[in-house]
Parts: structure tokens; C-alpha cells; sequence
């Protein structure tokens, strides 16, 4: 049988934020500053016994595991918020 093997697509984002739009400090009245992540992703696609589609694909969210501030305690708030974290996320697809 022939198999057929490609890669999808890779991609490469970055989220930019001059500011969260949240505010803090004394009376929520200070922007928080700007933060940038970068994610990563790629899909490969192959065939099994020549019928049977297979899609992988893998995504990594905030590549560098930046940290960076949502909203800080201050008004209505007791803790410090930030972002989510570095995260590994992958799926399959089969096709019948």
C-alpha cells in the first residue's frame, strides 16, 4: 500500500498586550503593564492501510512560560491573577 505522509501546517503566533485592559494599584486607577506570549503549533497528516485518514497535531501555548500580571489585588480583589502558565495541548483525528 502506499503511504502518504504531510505536514499541515506549522504556525507561529505571539499575543501582544499593550495592557490587559484591567488597572491597579490604589483605586484601580494604574494600567498593568504590557506582556507578550509566543505559541507554537504543527499538524501531520498520514494514512493507515492506505484508507484511514490520521491527523496529529500539537500545540504549545506561552513557549517561553512567561509570567505576566492579569490583575493585581487591589480593589475587589484580594490575590494577584496572571496568565496561564506554559501548556502542551495535542489532538488526533481519524477519518473512517
Amino acid at each position: 500500500p502506499i503511504h502518504r505522509r504531510k505536514i499541515l501546517c506549522c504556525h507561529l503566533s505571539n499575543n501582544h498586550h499593550p495592557g490587559s485592559g484591567f488597572y491597579g494599584g490604589f483605586a484601580n486607577s494604574a494600567p498593568l503593564p504590557a506582556h507578550c506570549t509566543v505559541n507554537v503549533g504543527a499538524a501531520y497528516a498520514t494514512a493507515l492501510a492506505g484508507r484511514i485518514s490520521v491527523t496529529l497535531r500539537l500545540d504549545v501555548v506561552n513557549l517561553f512560560d512567561q509570567s505576566y500580571l492579569l490583575h493585581d489585588a487591589g480593589v475587589g480583589a484580594t490575590v494577584n491573577q496572571y496568565g496561564e502558565r506554559r501548556g502542551f495541548f495535542g489532538g488526533a483525528r481519524c477519518d473512517f
